[in-house]
């Protein structure tokens, strides 16, 4: 249930994500009720996907942080860094579930890899696209 970040009809907006080893392609369906499933789309390739490495506190919302950074472990791949305005207009954009069910959209300016597959982020721009800022995100 990732909040609409994109402007468009609320109810033609749907994200999926998958990530598996070793990758197969995904079909993903969908339902009004829970029978009469009808194919949407066809996910060719892994998502992006990672867990926190640790725990993300509080920040600001709607400005850029200077004082938090975001930890996490990517399964595959990497991330680059972005100037300031190509984040504002919605470069480098992560969703990240907190330990209660909600999602917070991101928004980061800088990206290091500080070891193999882990990734330090930080210029965060917080509680995007109407999401809020929570305090629970947790290892």
């Amino acid at each position: 249930d990732l909040p609409q970040y994109e402007t468009g009809n609320a109810s033609s907006f749907a994200r999926g994500a998958v990530f598996a080893r070793p990758w197969r392609v995904v079909t993903l369906s969908s339902s009004a009720t829970t029978e009469g499933y009808q194919a949407r789309v066809r996910l060719g390739q892994p998502a992006q996907t990672g867990v926190l490495a640790g725990p993300l506190g509080a920040g600001v919302t709607g400005r850029f942080d200077a004082l938090h950074a975001l930890t996490l472990n990517l399964h595959f791949g990497g991330l680059s860094s972005a100037g300031r305005l190509a984040v504002l207009n919605g470069r480098n954009r992560v969703a990240i579930l907190a330990s209660n069910g909600v999602w917070e959209i991101i928004g980061f300016q800088s990206a290091e890899e500080i070891s193999a597959g882990r990734w330090r982020l930080t210029k965060l721009l917080r509680g995007l696209h109407g999401t809020t800022v929570l305090h629970d995100y947790g290892r």
